[in-house]
């Protein structure tokens, strides 16, 4: 007997939505209409399951109903968003889906950036690094926007550690046809964090480009990634981190603690009995500015408050706070 069903299961995480041929065609074709039907418009599956945000789709399911879904009504917005990161992150869902007319809708609703006052000086790359647990898939993280995001942090990189890191990266252009559907969702996260630790981290960043990802799953149920950012700068610019820092944002610039003016690093390493010849125990790396020896400050970042040196009890903590293995080679 011939199928008249017309209506389809797309579960979005732990939710079920209906969609009928009507509403997926409404800007097709897109990922639903190559994903349900075939060439002929005939039914190939009638279940979806995905990684996406349930509060977003259903801004997507009005839209494709025909409704007017802009201004997002507050009862819309997702939690833990504003109305205007909302749109950004609904772009960025309808470029998933592959629906084109609401993606240029979206991008119309975007509050249009004010024409910069000071030229761009430079452009630079920052690596953003951190972790998430993960789905079993290792695909998407399992667990909530705002419990991820603090665990990820920028470092400035020269152009050439940024080449020798970069080797291997991942982008959406490398993308085989059969990978393409993880690899948008993989674009879509990393955006949405790249988004986040910006506005967080760094003053006077224009705009930014996501460049390419890497990521390792070798510890299951949890992600570790790395994503390469090009950023365009503005007088102004700083980032609260580098590899020393950790997170001491009043330690290093212009009329801080350690000012960017000339300076000296002196490495001291401490032995156990305090001599030329004993066991290292401790390395510090104090500055040297105007005559003036700094010390550094102790890091901000939760767990690790209370170093402002490398030892063994160090290393050890920072490896969890930051996603790593606790093996050293």
């Amino acid at each position: 007997m011939k199928d008249t069903t017309d209506t389809y299961t797309v579960v979005v995480r732990d939710r079920f939505f209906k969609l009928t041929k009507a509403q997926m065609r409404r800007d097709a074709p897109n990922y639903f209409t190559s994903h349900f039907l075939d060439s002929s418009g005939q039914c190939l599956t009638r279940i979806m399951e995905i990684s996406r945000d349930p509060f977003l789709f259903e801004l997507v399911l009005k839209y494709l109903n025909g409704y007017q879904i802009f201004p997002i009504h507050p009862t819309l917005v997702p939690p833990c968003s504003t109305p205007e990161t909302a749109i950004g992150d609904l772009r960025a869902d309808a470029e998933f889906y592959q629906l084109k007319e609401l993606v240029n809708l979206c991008r119309s609703k975007e509050a249009p950036k004010s024409a910069p006052t000071v030229r761009f000086t430079s452009s630079q790359i920052a690596v953003i690094t951190g972790y998430f647990n993960s789905t079993a898939d290792g695909i998407a993280p399992s667990e909530s926007f705002e419990q991820y995001i603090s665990r990820f942090y920028p470092t400035l990189l020269s152009e050439e550690r940024y080449n020798a890191a970069s080797t291997g990266m991942l982008t959406l252009a490398s993308a085989a046809p059969s990978q393409l559907s993880r690899f948008l969702i993989v674009n879509g996260w990393s955006e949405r964090i790249v988004r986040a630790v910006v506005k967080r981290d760094m003053s006077s960043v224009e705009r930014w480009e996501l460049l390419g990802w890497k990521r390792d799953v070798s510890t299951p149920g949890v992600r570790h990634v790395i994503l390469f950012v090009k950023i365009w700068t503005a007088p102004g610019f700083e980032t609260p981190l580098d590899p020393s820092t950790l997170s001491v944002r009043h330690l290093y610039g212009s009329d801080k603690v350690v000012d960017t003016k000339k300076m000296t690093f002196v490495a001291q390493l401490i032995a156990a009995d305090n001599t030329a010849n004993g066991k290292l125990v401790e390395m510090r790396r104090p500055y040297v500015q105007d005559g003036k020896v700094i010390q550094n400050t102790k890091s901000t970042i939760p767990g690790l408050t209370q170093y402002d040196s490398i030892t063994d009890s160090f290393c050890a903590a920072q490896k969890p706070v930051f996603g790593d293995i606790n093996v050293y080679t």
